[in-house]
């Protein structure tokens, strides 16, 4: 079956030729009248305000809830962190969120939080981002022994007048809190399990740096993959 079309009416256009004009219509195509164009007007503006305001909000810098919740949301970190290291009671945690973590510090991706060599700085936890803590060698190169996550304590052992043994930079952007008020409050009436849970943290990031060494002295490749 075929539609009837009047001779003349249509007029096919060789592949690779472009559509044709005016002048190759037929006369009764030509006298046919042209559909009227769409006038963008007030629905052309209002599609381009709407466009503008979409890219305002994707590029617009998103709020840090660290940056809202203040406080609180350090606390948090650290009470995870912490209770799962020790069973934290209710004075525990009271000490904890009654601590006053001082100052907070950012540290840019990159940037030295603590060099080998130089005097250590106060005890801190990582409160947002991750850092690394490496040996730097003559040639420039460096071995990263550690990944310091959220909640890991940077300096937590160190004495006011010690020296940085490694050091500690940030693998992304990191933001830190001060750790004495902390460890303060772990020697308070009611914090036992506190200060349990911070004698771990630390002997957890020794632990960590033996296993290291020990994948890397004593073990194969099979047996370095599965042991991490």
């Amino acid at each position: 079956f075929a539609p009837s079309v009047e001779p003349g009416a249509l007029r096919r256009t060789p592949l690779g030729q472009p559509p044709a004009s005016v002048s190759d219509l037929s006369p009764a195509d030509a006298a046919q009248p042209r559909p009227a164009r769409r006038r963008s007007g007030v629905a052309g503006a209002g599609l381009a305000s709407r466009a503008a305001a979409f890219v305002r909000s994707i590029g617009a810098p998103r709020p840090n809830p660290l940056d809202v919740l203040g406080a609180a949301a350090r606390f948090r970190v650290l009470a995870r962190r912490l209770g799962a290291l020790a069973e934290l009671g209710p004075a525990d945690l009271a000490l904890l969120q009654q601590a006053n973590y001082g100052e907070r510090r950012i540290h840019q991706t990159g940037g030295d939080i603590a060099v080998e060599g130089e005097k250590a700085p106060a005890p801190m936890f990582i409160v947002s981002g991750f850092a690394g803590r490496f040996r730097l060698l003559p040639n420039g190169r460096r071995q990263i022994v550690q990944f310091l996550a959220p909640g890991d304590g940077i300096g937590l052992e160190a004495e006011a007048s010690s020296v940085s043994c490694l050091s500690v930079c940030a693998l992304t952007t990191v933001e830190t809190a001060d750790a004495r008020p902390v460890l303060e409050a772990s020697g308070k009436a009611g914090g036992e399990a506190l200060a349990r849970a911070l004698a771990r943290l630390t002997r957890q990031g020794e632990e960590f740096i033996v296993n290291q060494v020990v994948r890397i002295g004593r073990m194969s490749r099979l047996e370095r993959l599965a042991h991490l």
